[in-house]
């Protein structure tokens, strides 16, 4: 009798136990599936080009920004340096390609010419970049990030509209640009580049040179961009934003750096279109 009531009772621990021990696994499969669906939208993931597969796509374009020149101070005072300039059209060209991977190459031209007040008084700049881009998806965020070569040239006169210097080098530049959907076809977009050139600084009219200048530019812009999608594939990108340019301590006089460094600043809205295929 004693065995019997022995063997009843360790049967039904036993399997007591055992569905205790099943119902625990299936609680700690149901939170591991819900731990990773959680997860799911803060992985960051390689971009998955919208081509399908097809081995890429190029996209080319153009920006327009409307730009006005600004600079904080010069040796003759606040306002001697860039009075009486006009608001002009700048133009920067792009070419793109990117894998289906989401890594890439980018190169792009900008140029802006503008005149003052006075007869030969000017700002003017060139710049050229060649760099390799790699998207990345994070969430609801699509992010470019991008590195490499910058050349360009910086020609202005100083603040007597008559001794003009110029600026030449090369050097590093890196860019990020976050976009975010708002609805369907439109997107935020933040956009932000460093670059240092390595070059010298001339001074026509003084005959001065300074060889080993450095020269920082931030650029900086916030818009917002509208895609429309056609049958054959391609798409048009219409873009609308504001653009900062920052010029840091353009040097014009050797042995002195302040008050005749200046800092110059471009700033405006932009408009661009781009087409990608």
């Amino acid at each position: 009798m004693h065995k019997l009531i022995f063997s009843a009772l360790l049967t039904l621990g036993l399997a007591i136990s055992t569905g205790a021990h099943a119902q625990e696994v299936e609680l700690s499969a149901r939170l591991d599936e819900q731990l990773n669906a959680a997860d799911e939208s803060f992985q960051l993931t390689a971009y998955e080009n919208s081509a399908g597969g097809s081995g890429g796509q190029w996209t080319v374009g153009a920006e327009v920004p409307l730009l006005t020149v600004y600079a904080n101070h010069g040796a003759s005072g606040p306002d001697s340096w860039f009075s009486g300039f006009d608001t002009g059209p700048g133009m920067r060209l792009k070419a793109a390609f990117e894998g289906d991977s989401g890594l890439g190459i980018r190169a792009q031209f900008f140029t802006f010419v503008t005149k003052g007040g006075a007869a030969d008084e000017f700002f003017d700049v060139e710049l050229y970049d060649v760099e390799a881009t790699n998207r990345l998806n994070l969430g609801n965020w699509d992010f470019l990030l991008s590195g490499g070569l910058r050349a360009g040239s910086v020609k202005f006169n100083d603040e007597f509209a008559g001794n003009p210097y110029g600026y030449t080098g090369v050097g590093m530049t890196a860019s990020a640009e976050a976009r975010r959907s708002i609805t369907d076809g439109l997107t935020l977009v933040a956009t932000a580049r460093q670059s240092f050139l390595y070059g010298r600084m001339d001074g026509a009219a003084s005959g001065t040179r300074l060889g080993n200048a450095m020269l920082p530019i931030t650029e900086l812009r916030l818009g917002v961009d509208y895609t429309m999608w056609f049958d054959n594939g391609m798409m048009a990108v219409l873009g609308v934003g504001y653009e900062h340019q920052q010029y840091t301590s353009l040097s014009v006089t050797p042995n002195n750096i302040d008050p005749e460094d200046v800092n110059v600043a471009l700033a405006g809205p932009v408009v661009s279109l781009m087409v990608r295929f």
